[in-house]
């Protein structure tokens, strides 16, 4: 499927259009982009932001950045500050029109991937870290922006072979990387793919690295070569020393210490992306009427995973801070523990229907190089992810969100029947549901008393 043609609208993608401004917009025209900010926006970003608006940046302030990415977006948006004015509302602004940009973005990502573009902009929009955070002030979105860019460049030039398309997408994974360091996936997964596609796909026709191609897949790792001269690391001494930055004394509060730490934040991760596509991919299991060998390798591993869970994280089973975590608190604070644990089992053999999605996709005969560049991307950020802070806040999952809905959308183009029909929009309306509980809480909306995320 070509990344560009002509696109003439129809009754489907009038109604999609619709839906996904309403899930993007619902908030800002609920509540305003003045709203009072909270949490790490009102601590760490804006503070920054507000004080590269009235004074020019310094050495100084790279050296010793009070933030564990480092400044680098807090001092460009502050020059925006600098020319529109210093107000949180017009910051928000610049946000939310990032935000828009990156569904345009990743529209081009599904269908690059074989999925359809109105269903995973719309998957997309209902993951309430997303749907209702984007037109923040925060990092992890404005990187998401470059690194979905970083994504639509580097499958056209899989497609193509056009320069123009690599180098637009190693500046796009340079910016992505310097605004947040675990971005860092992305470029360095490309160099990893593009030399080792003579083992992934030994008869195709392969794209010549020339000296060009090698010096534009080289750019992107400029942004850790910079944090490597400012910091002699990844992270500014002065936040390394902040109370387990890296996790370890946590980690090591739970059995098995660091490693189990490691699979904890797989598992978890897994399970969250698994939870908030839940509908959609129990009808895509039941359309696609899955061998019983195949359901019972799903369902075995999501029951030893969740036990795994129990076992090393206790009752509160997973460590993706967030929506998800609350949810399986609650259930269990009011149901019993039995019901938490269900939860999980569910959200993780969720996940093992998008794994067995992709890999169908990767299969012999069945595989492309978009296909495959996904796939490595997806296992590059699970991995990135995984290792570095104890607390993963469900924001830095978006990610991998993103990249397992294209697969999950693609799977269910390739069965176009009313089940599955049924399924993706029950996943929109259930992120939406989602997107309420937590939005009412952060953003003093008043539509649900008495639940905080």
């Amino acid at each position: 499927m070509p990344l560009q043609s002509s696109f003439r609208p129809g009754v489907r993608d009038v109604f999609s259009l619709a839906a996904l401004a309403l899930l993007l917009l619902w908030v800002p025209l609920r509540a305003g982009l003045g709203f009072e900010a909270k949490r790490d926006e009102k601590t760490y970003h804006l503070p920054l932001v507000q004080e590269f608006a009235h004074r020019a940046p310094e050495a100084k302030d790279l050296r010793e950045a009070p933030i564990e990415m480092g400044p680098f977006y807090h001092i460009v948006l502050g020059g925006i500050g600098r020319v529109l004015g210093d107000d949180v509302a017009r910051y928000r602004f610049v946000m939310l029109l990032g935000g828009l940009a990156t569904i345009a973005l990743f529209a081009g990502v599904a269908r690059a991937g074989g999925a359809d573009w109105r269903d995973s902009t719309l998957l997309l929009a209902a993951f309430p870290y997303f749907g209702v955070c984007y037109f923040t002030v925060m990092t992890d979105y404005a990187a998401f922006l470059f690194l979905v860019a970083a994504w639509l460049a580097q499958l056209r030039y899989l497609r193509t072979g056009g320069t123009g398309a690599l180098w637009i997408a190693s500046l796009a994974g340079l910016v992505s990387a310097l605004v947040r360091q675990s971005m860092s996936f992305g470029p360095a997964l490309v160099l990893v793919f593009l030399l080792g596609e003579r083992l992934l796909a030994p008869g195709e026709q392969r794209r010549p690295l020339t000296a060009g191609t090698i010096v534009a897949l080289a750019i992107p790792f400029l942004a850790i070569a910079v944090r490597l001269a400012l910091w002699g690391g990844l992270v500014p001494p002065t936040m390394l020393r902040e109370d387990g930055f890296l996790g370890l004394e946590a980690a090591y509060e739970i059995p098995g210490g660091y490693p189990s730490h490691l699979g904890l934040a797989l598992v978890s991760m897994a399970a969250t992306v698994g939870y908030y596509l839940l509908p959609a991919t129990f009808a895509l299991a039941l359309a696609a009427r899955l061998p019983l060998r195949r359901v019972a390798l799903i369902v075995g591993a999501a029951a030893a995973l969740t036990i795994a869970c129990r076992l090393v994280r206790g009752p509160e089973l997973v460590t993706t801070y967030g929506t998800y975590l609350h949810v399986v608190t609650t259930l269990r604070l009011r149901l019993g523990e039995p019901v938490s644990l269900a939860i999980v089992f569910l959200s993780l053999a969720s996940f093992g229907v998008i794994v067995d999605a992709a890999w169908r996709r990767l299969g012999p005969g069945a595989g492309s190089r978009e296909a495959r560049f996904l796939a490595l991307m997806t296992i590059g950020g699970f991995a990135a992810l995984s290792f570095g802070k104890f607390r993963i806040f469900e924001r830095y999952v978006v990610p991998l969100h993103a990249l397992a809905i294209v697969f999950l959308s693609a799977a269910a183009a390739e069965r176009p029947s009313r089940l599955v029909r049924l399924g993706l929009v029950a996943a929109v309306l259930f992120g939406f549901a989602h997107e309420v509980l937590y939005a009412s809480d952060v953003y003093d909306l008043g539509l649900i008393a008495g639940l905080r995320p």
